[in-house]
């Protein structure tokens, strides 16, 4: 049994899931506990007891982005991608020290998850640490996402923000825009810059889950079930916004963009593409005690309860059992 343990024993607040089908939280320090913790950013979120530390951001976390994107007409679907963080702080700004990321799932109008072949191959790349692959030897490595984290303007809080990162899933690396530029970058200077490979033409396309066919396989599971295999770039940026000194779980904005490329579908339906909404999107940190295994098979179960950790939370602030 893999499990996740936050830093309850500072702010009354643990989480150990286990893996297997079925299960819920063994530890249920929730209900109160957590109530809000999903509602977005705001005076009535729940930060738990504080321990200042001068806007010390160091530390690990664990993090759930989610983004709402209008599919199949005017539906929303969500997207919610996971990560972990390992992060140092000196003075103002941060850098990760390990950023792996642990996929995706989409739910909503669009239900899509991703096999595990899929999610390991996502864990190799694209890390905001820096390692853009770590399939290959050496390594492709770029300069580490970095950040603020300051004493704000309003006593007690503290500015934070993260600098923008960029992905490319199931095409060539250089896709995507030259490193030092990121920030300067939007989806639609990114495709002009260079195109997207597509089913016609399909230069830089790479299998990257190994299963015979370009892109990155998705499961989809409704409005109808299928396969879509599709090359994917976006970038998010975090902030900024204020999160009181000290708080060891905390919510905020996300700015991202997003485009997909499909190159397969199991149904023409499963073509239809998707656009993020303008706005909505939010990241939720929650810091842990311990590291993150870096074997990728342990990584990669790991994963799994990073998961169902925030699906518990969100099953609690709802009310289920």
């Amino acid at each position: 049994m893999r499990t996740i343990r936050s830093s309850g024993r500072r702010f009354g607040l643990a989480f150990v899931v286990l893996l297997s089908t079925g299960c819920t939280l063994e530890d249920r320090v929730l209900g109160n506990d957590i109530a809000g913790f999903l509602k977005g950013p705001g005076s009535d979120f729940d930060y738990g007891p504080l321990e200042p530390n001068g806007c010390d951001l160091t530390g690990y976390y664990i993090a759930e982005q989610e983004t709402l994107n209008q599919a199949l007409g005017t539906s929303i679907a969500i997207a919610r991608n996971w990560y972990y963080f390992e992060i140092e702080d000196e003075g103002e700004r941060f850098t990760v020290t390990r950023g792996w990321d642990c996929g995706y799932e989409t739910t909503g109008v669009s239900t899509v998850a991703l096999l595990p072949e899929t999610t390991k191959a996502l864990i190799l790349r694209n890390r905001q640490d820096g390692v853009l692959d770590a399939s290959v030897d050496p390594p492709v490595v770029v300069a580490p996402r970095t950040g603020v984290y300051r004493p704000s303007r309003q006593a007690g809080q503290c500015e934070f923000s993260m600098d923008r990162w960029w992905w490319i899933r199931g095409a060539k690396l250089d896709l995507l825009p030259p490193r030092e530029q990121w920030d300067d970058f939007d989806v639609a200077k990114a495709q002009a810059r260079a195109a997207l490979p597509t089913e016609k033409a399909p230069d830089g396309q790479e299998d990257w889950d190994g299963d015979g066919h370009p892109g990155i396989a998705l499961q989809i599971f409704s409005p109808l079930k299928g396969q879509r295999h599709v090359i994917q770039r976006d970038w998010n940026q975090f902030g900024p916004f204020d999160v009181p000194d000290g708080a060891s779980r905390f919510i905020g904005p996300v700015t991202y963009e997003n485009q997909e490329s499909v190159l397969e579908a199991t149904s023409p339906l499963l073509k239809a593409g998707s656009r993020p909404q303008p706005d909505g999107h939010t990241v939720r940190f929650i810091r842990v005690e311990e590291k993150a295994p870096t074997d990728l098979e342990e990584f990669f179960t790991y994963c799994q309860s990073v998961a169902e950790t925030f699906a518990e939370i969100r099953n609690a602030e709802q009310g289920g059992s």
